[in-house]
């Protein structure tokens, strides 16, 4: 049975987060080989379909047993494994029909069973479905959304904004909006430090390191006046409000942040490219920060 790359017994792993795609279509091949051994008319021997239908089986089984699945299978697998021998039992070499009547016999008693418990396991799973967010794709949001970015502006984005980007993306998939917003605000800030270095050199003290301040100094140095526009638009509707924490934003609220963060970020990106580019400095995303901005420092209200 074939499997796409990067999935393992059924599941596949999201880059960076202990997330686990499930394979549905690899439960439907593991249902219908289970449910093929299960409707194996009685008195069947080893002959016309029969190979097909057990060897589809034990090949299914031999899988789920090793799978190393996030899904609780407790109860069912002891019958699984019993399956799997049963079935061990009908190919062995020199075995007379009778013999193979029965095991095989045994081997669709045993089919039936399995499909019993694992309908019971599988209801009681907590599998959930992730609904769109508008025209966002779900596994983008999921597995990277630096995607939502142009390619000339994710090649030089830093390790923070990029780290910062992704936690967003997983966060409004799993329609967790307020921390959506904030792991947001922290991508542009990333960003806003990189293009505050290039326009007004070393950053503020720690303790002065807020979105006024930076805004105020870019405007002395007369930096893009539509950036500076629409990083104060965000400081003071978006990103001033939700560091308050009686204030709990709606999923369509980030969702339409989403877009508006991802204009001015862009636009800082493609500016920072020309300055670097002016000067003659590597494009190369800096380093993330050493240190760690202390927690009243980082939620002080901008000015």
């Amino acid at each position: 049975m074939s499997r796409s790359a990067g999935e393992v017994d059924g599941y596949a792993f999201i880059r960076g987060s202990p997330v686990r795609r499930l394979n549905v279509g690899w439960f439907c091949d593991f249902g219908a080989a289970i449910y093929g051994v299960a409707n194996i008319p009685m008195g069947s021997a080893l002959e016309g379909d029969v190979p097909l239908l057990l060897t589809r089986a034990k090949d299914c089984l031999e899988i789920f047993e090793d799978a190393d699945t996030p899904l609780s299978l407790d109860v069912s697998r002891p019958t699984a494994e019993e399956l799997r021998k049963a079935i061990n039992l009908v190919f062995l070499p020199g075995v007379k029909r009778e013999s193979q009547v029965r095991n095989i016999a045994e081997a669709r008693k045993l089919a039936i069973q399995l499909q019993l418990l694992l309908a019971s396991e599988l209801n009681r799973q907590p599998i959930y479905h992730v609904f769109p967010k508008r025209a966002y794709d779900i596994n983008i949001l999921i597995q990277d959304a630096t995607k939502l970015f142009s390619e000339s502006v994710r090649k030089d984005l830093s390790k923070e904004a990029i780290r910062d980007i992704a936690e967003a993306g997983r966060c409004l998939a799993f329609e967790l909006p307020t921390a959506a917003a904030f792991h947001l605000m922290r991508a542009a800030e990333a960003i806003i430090r990189e293009y505050y270095a290039l326009i007004v050199g070393e950053l503020p003290k720690v303790k002065h390191r807020n979105w006024g301040a930076y805004i105020k100094h870019l405007r002395e140095k007369s930096a893009d006046e539509k950036i500076m526009a629409a990083l104060e638009q965000i400081k003071d509707l978006h990103r001033n409000p939700i560091l308050h924490p009686e204030l709990q934003l709606e999923l369509e609220e980030v969702v339409s942040l989403v877009g508006i963060i991802e204009s001015v970020m862009s636009a800082m990106m493609i500016e920072i490219q020309k300055l670097k580019q002016a000067r003659g400095i590597s494009l190369a995303p800096p380093p993330p920060s050493p240190t760690v901005v202390p927690m009243p420092n980082l939620l002080s209200k901008s000015k």
